[in-house]
């Protein structure tokens, strides 16, 4: 058959490059886009795994940071029991020993004697006397408020000092008249006043204190901690 119009004309060989070059162009493009989003999924897979790592990391950290507050807690407790085991130790042995002495030997009742009680009249037993006391009145509770408040005031010692962190352990507990946090204690050495302390954390034989003035004079170990009883007003 004669193609009279060039319809059945083959195309030119640059058309079929550049046919060519066009479908490797839209190939290597949508290839590219494909291995960028994928990249991009990996790198926020990553990311998400490195925040929850650090968030583990974190927790891990807060926790051993709390152990480690627990462990040094009990190592003071420890301490203060010690202490006290060691000065109770020292009181029992300083203190001597009773004698005991032995009873005075009974005589038995001889059998006269015996006899004459038996026959020996009764005597009526008298009757109880009740005697009637005066009420208490409001000035004797007054006195007898005035005398507890007068009583010897509660002391301790300082068992550990941080100068870091201004903290002191004190040999006072919540078994030691009842002391709770916000209590305020004096710091003495001697005859002389050093700076005050305000518990912030009560144990069963010690306490937490923060300094509430630095000194110059600075603060130690054995250096007794005061702390007054209640007024009357407050009982």
């Amino acid at each position: 058959m004669q193609d009279d119009y060039g319809i059945y004309r083959r195309p030119p060989l640059i058309s079929l490059l550049a046919l060519v070059c066009a479908a490797a162009a839209l190939f290597f493009g949508s290839w590219s886009a494909h291995l960028k989003r994928q990249l991009d999924r990996e790198l926020t897979a990553q990311g998400e795994a490195d925040d929850t790592r650090d968030r583990a990391l974190a927790h891990k950290d807060r926790e051993l940071q709390e152990m480690s507050g627990r462990l040094r807690d009990l190592q003071a407790e420890i301490y203060a029991v010690n202490a006290r085991l060691e000065a109770a130790s020292r009181r029992l042995a300083d203190k001597p020993l009773a004698r005991a002495t032995a009873p005075a030997p009974v005589e038995p009742a001889s059998a006269a004697s015996a006899a004459t009680a038996a026959t020996a009249p009764k005597i009526p037993a008298e009757p109880a006397v009740k005697i009637a006391l005066p009420a208490a009145t409001s000035d004797d509770a007054e006195v007898l408020l005035q005398a507890l408040a007068s009583a010897e005031a509660l002391t301790g010692e300082i068992l550990t000092y941080n100068p870091d962190y201004q903290r002191v352990y004190l040999s006072l507990g919540a078994a030691n008249g009842g002391v709770a946090p916000g209590n305020r204690f004096s710091i003495w050495r001697g005859n002389d006043y050093i700076t005050d302390v305000e518990v912030q954390k009560v144990f069963s034989v010690t306490s937490v204190c923060r300094v509430l003035n630095e000194t110059t004079a600075g603060l130690q170990v054995g250096d007794v901690a005061r702390r007054a009883k209640p007024s009357v007003g407050t009982l």
